[in-house]
């Protein structure tokens, strides 16, 4: 009988020591690797986004004013300032003046921007703005060439531009789309 009482008390207190981890060095395990890293914003702060995108707005009404000033551009250039879901209404609007014999000069200029929102994910960047658009440098001609140029435009208006990142770099940003803001004039 001792030695079953010796024997349960052994295995009682070898459980209770492995259990408690008092039983002697246990072999070291290395910390498990991080299964995923966090990546690093693609802007670093509002600031750097808003410049971004206002960099990209400005392309943009470039590119188009020398579309629209110079038949013998390609419409589909376009294409390098513009998200590819973008393009195509682009083209045909590019188009349709054309048909028209309509050519413009001067180019729109942009003021006042301000961040309205900008998200990250996937390793892309949305950025929406708010924007005064002048177009007062901008002269519109027919066929004939005669002035056209409503001279009652508005030619300060507020606008919603929406941007994402271009496929070839995160930071590179391309406008998405534009429309005419329907809030308050903050122009």
């Amino acid at each position: 009988m001792p030695r079953t009482f010796h024997a349960i008390t052994a295995t009682t207190l070898a459980c209770v020591l492995l259990l408690s981890g008092c039983a002697g060095e246990a072999t070291p395990t290395s910390p498990p690797e991080p299964t995923a890293t966090e990546a690093a914003p693609i802007f670093a702060s509002d600031e750097e986004a808003l410049d971004a995108a206002v960099t990209a707005f400005e392309r943009y009404t470039e590119q188009s004013a020398t579309i629209l000033a110079d038949s013998s551009i390609d419409t589909a250039s376009i294409a390098d300032t513009v998200a590819a879901s973008f393009v195509d209404e682009n083209v045909e609007q590019f188009e349709t003046l054309r048909e028209r014999g309509v050519h413009t000069t001067g180019v729109a200029q942009v003021s006042r921007p301000s961040l309205a929102e900008r998200a990250e994910t996937a390793g892309a960047a949305e950025v929406t703005i708010y924007v005064c658009v002048d177009v007062s440098p901008t002269r519109i001609f027919d066929s004939t060439g005669a002035d056209i140029t409503l001279p009652s435009r508005q030619e300060i208006t507020p606008q919603q531009v929406f941007l994402v990142s271009s496929t070839d770099a995160p930071s590179t940003l391309v406008v998405k789309g534009v429309q005419l803001w329907s809030g308050k004039n903050f122009c």
